[in-house]
């Protein structure tokens, strides 16, 4: 054994410690942050499904488009709503477009039919009644949510109301 004293190391400078301790923590900083990144779902973005503008055909069968009124939001309950009239030189009916619409029964009802009678239709469910506003025959159907109403402002037959509503255009 020696009796030299042990051969000591020269300490750490204060300044090399405190730049290890920052570059210590800025890389847990950054693998954390880089490891939530990669780790959550970026969010969807929202995909707004274009819906076509209601818009009347020009012609319905042998009747053809009198008058219109520009597509509106009918005000307090937040649906767009067409009106068109149509007449074959005799004959005058009104066709209303509405949507969103979820019920026909409920359609309907808000638009003044009353005596309601479901038909069977190939082309979805149809329901007729009579016109509260004129006290002609009138017939509804809901294609996807589309409430289409056609009302005779003649006397035009409940079978002639159904087949225009089979005329319109999907």
């Amino acid at each position: 054994m020696s009796t030299s004293p042990r051969a000591q190391k020269p300490p750490v400078p204060t300044l090399v410690t405190i730049v290890a301790v920052l570059v210590a923590v800025a890389l847990i900083a950054g693998a954390f942050l880089l490891g939530r990144s990669l780790a959550t779902a970026p969010e969807p973005a929202p995909t707004e499904t274009p819906t076509t503008a209601l818009a009347p055909p020009a012609q319905l069968a042998g009747f053809q488009l009198a008058e219109t009124a520009a597509p509106s939001l009918a005000p307090g309950v937040g649906k767009e709503v067409v009106h068109a009239n149509y007449t074959d030189g005799t004959a005058r009916i009104l066709l209303v477009l509405s949507r969103p619409e979820a019920d026909v029964e409920e359609f309907l009802t808000n638009a003044g039919i009353t005596n309601l009678t479901e038909r069977s239709a190939a082309n979805g469910r149809t329901m007729c009644g009579t016109s509260t506003d004129t006290g002609y025959a009138a017939c509804a159907r809901l294609v996807d949510d589309t409430g289409r109403l056609i009302v005779g402002a003649t006397d035009v037959s409940v079978e002639t109301l159904e087949t225009l509503l089979d005329e319109l255009p999907e």
